[in-house]
């Protein structure tokens, strides 16, 4: 008797659901935002979900292209990240890729509508469309101390959304659903990095778009404690205006790597060499 008990209870064990994440809900931010690029909503472009291709990097520089072109034009257009996946030479489409090389490829070369070149979410042979926009010049914001690129970012925001990579990606992300996240340096970190958009900020905490669609998080945003995660490792802004072009044809079986272009001139941005500063690039997947 004792023992069919036993297995009677074993059996309502295994049938248990698993439990429930460990959904992450942080407090309230600081104040009111300082700058919001969500904001009108109307000239905000929904985000994205990059699904299970690794290309957060070739969103994270078409999503920041599309940011400003909506409030330089007074509409919403989406831009082909598919484009940017498959004709990129200088990245690897959904194995990864480094932000530099696809903010570079946009300024040269530039980008279809999104409707001309969909997104499949694989790697596929690169389609000659024509161009509809590139950027004319972007920046790379290092400065090597936390208080001074927290400065640095926040006067950038003010005419840019920044494209941003960070080196830790700690995987309860997936869990976020509201408020200001702090993560602890003990939170398990994936091998590669992550890259996103940032959008705004407040006194204490950073807006971040990513691209995991607009049901996930905050409207596909969460807010994340300033001075964690490696924000401000990896972070680009474009220099606007946005040029509507023709299509360009990439030079036939370009495979050369690239370096940041820091066109433009910006009193706060400064050039730091990434070894001097014991980093490397990273591939964001």
């Amino acid at each position: 008797m004792d023992n069919d008990d036993n297995d009677n209870n074993n059996n309502i064990n295994d049938n248990q659901p698993p439990p429930p994440p460990p959904w992450i809900i942080g407090p309230d931010p600081r104040g009111r935002a300082i700058k919001d690029w969500r904001n009108p909503a109307h000239l905000y472009p929904t985000p994205e979900s990059q699904g299970d291709c690794g290309c957060c990097w070739s969103f994270a520089c078409v999503s920041a292209m599309e940011i400003l072109w909506a409030r330089q034009e007074g509409r919403v257009d989406m831009f082909s990240k598919q484009d940017v996946i498959d004709c990129c030479s200088w990245n690897n489409g959904c194995l990864g890729g480094i932000l530099s090389n696809g903010l570079l490829w946009l300024k040269t070369y530039g980008t279809s509508l999104a409707e001309d070149y969909p997104f499949t979410g694989v790697t596929g042979r690169c389609i000659d469309k024509p161009a509809y926009v590139k950027i004319e010049s972007y920046q790379t914001l290092n400065v090597g101390t936390a208080w001074a690129q927290d400065f640095v970012m926040e006067h950038a925001l003010e005419t840019s959304p920044l494209s941003a990579g960070y080196p830790q990606n700690p995987i309860r992300l997936r869990f976020y659903v509201r408020g200001v996240w702090t993560p602890e340096r003990y939170e398990f970190v994936e091998p590669t990095g992550h890259a996103v958009v940032i959008v705004g900020h407040f006194r204490d905490a950073w807006i971040i778009r990513n691209s995991w669609g607009a049901d996930w998080g905050m409207e596909g945003h969460f807010l994340l404690k300033k001075r964690t995660m490696g924000i401000g490792y990896d972070v680009h802004k474009i220099n606007g205006p946005l040029t509507q072009v023709f299509h360009s044809q990439p030079p036939s079986g370009s495979s050369s790597s690239s370096s940041s272009d820091n066109g433009g001139d910006n009193e706060y941005v400064q050039e730091v060499d990434d070894k001097s500063r014991g980093v490397t690039q990273l591939y964001y997947r």
